[in-house]
């Protein structure tokens, strides 16, 4: 889930008269540059290219993969020791970005500049001639995988027979999307955690490092893809969150989780956060991949656990903790959450996991 940062773009530094660069050119050169360096052989020489970072004694790294199809993959592992910015001319490509951490303001000139906070999941559509900056921000661990494609190769995946788009890929990747920029969060589930992981942390050199890669990005890019047309049926392709709707989002998220107890309704939040009902609704899904209730049932139950581990043996106080106003309703919550009872758990440091999380 993505946390809220508030960063102010009048303050970063300007980017006048530099000129915007082409990116999948500039990763070639580097691939070829890269080729006559001898002693590196974490990637047979033209496919990829390791570059290495040192900043106040931590190390890090950023790897450019090149695959057979002319996509690429970009891991980054690094401490940034400053803030950098850069201007990129619009070549019709889109990403899918995974970040773990780190923060990274961008602006397309044709929508509302975003703030891509880790640990987070976008999909980025940059049209040819639509120009984007971004920057990479001091003080802060950039770490995140970044698979690029052209959208001819994507839309080539795609058939309307077999395998027709929904209208919410279709919004960002369609072909009447080719004149406007989309950058739109997807829900960072434990399984696109677990291959980012993969990638940052792979074993692997050589010939094998690029296979497995390739592989590994090629499921990112399925899962990500498998979000965008399973949300079709649940209302999310009609709603369009600019960056302020995700500050918004947010907030209420914090809201929620000060007044677990007596949550406020979905009314009141959505007049405190000035947001409409069905923005706040879908929003909330899209962006934490939970509901407002369940993120509130969540909460009540992790608090009811850790009062049970410290010792807590009064299931009328434990009840009040969380908002219950009866033991035998908290019980009949606790157990449908964690299937037992709370009873059963006091004091015993117990191994619990929520049901939908077993049956996931």
């Amino acid at each position: 889930m993505q946390p809220s940062v508030h960063v102010d773009v009048h303050e970063l530094p300007s980017l006048a008269g530099t000129e915007p660069v082409a990116l999948l050119p500039r990763l070639t050169s580097l691939l070829q540059d890269g080729a006559a360096v001898k002693g590196d052989t974490l990637f047979p020489r033209g496919r990829g290219l390791r570059s290495r970072y040192v900043c106040r004694g931590a190390e890090g790294f950023q790897d450019c993969i090149r695959f057979p199809d002319d996509s690429w993959l970009i891991i980054s592992d690094f401490p940034v020791a400053r803030t950098v910015g850069q201007r990129y001319s619009g070549e019709d490509v889109v990403k899918f970005h995974v970040k773990l951490s780190g923060v990274t303001p961008i602006g397309l000139s044709t929508q509302e500049h975003m703030v891509l906070a880790g640990p987070a999941a976008f999909i980025i559509s940059q049209p040819l001639g639509v120009e984007k900056w971004e920057f990479v921000l001091k003080d802060n661990q950039e770490s995140s995988v970044t698979v690029i494609y052209r959208r001819s190769h994507l839309l080539a995946w795609f058939d309307e027979q077999c395998s027709p788009m929904s209208p919410r890929l279709r919004s960002i990747i369609g072909p009447e999307s080719a004149k406007q920029a989309a950058c739109a969060p997807v829900h960072l589930s434990p399984m696109i955690v677990a291959v980012a992981r993969d990638l940052l942390q792979s074993p692997y050199q050589g010939t094998l490092r690029v296979i497995h890669a390739e592989a590994k990005a090629r499921e990112l890019s399925c899962m990500i893809l498998n979000q965008l047309a399973q949300g079709a049926t649940d209302q999310v392709c009609d709603v369009v969150l600019s960056h302020r709707d995700v500050e918004r989002l947010h907030e209420a998220k914090d809201i929620l989780a000060r007044n677990i107890i007596d949550p406020p309704t979905i009314d009141l939040l959505s007049r405190r956060v000035a947001l409409n009902q069905k923005k706040l609704r879908v929003g909330f899904k899209v962006v934490f991949g939970e509901s407002t209730f369940d993120y509130c049932q969540r909460l009540r139950m992790e608090r009811a656990r850790e009062l049970l581990d410290a010792g807590e043996t009064s299931l009328v106080r434990i009840s009040e903790a969380v908002g219950y106003a009866y033991p035998s309703s908290f019980s009949v919550a606790f157990k449908r959450y964690y299937g037992v009872l709370p009873k059963d758990v006091r004091g015993r440091g117990r191994s619990l996991t929520p049901r939908r999380a077993r049956s996931g």
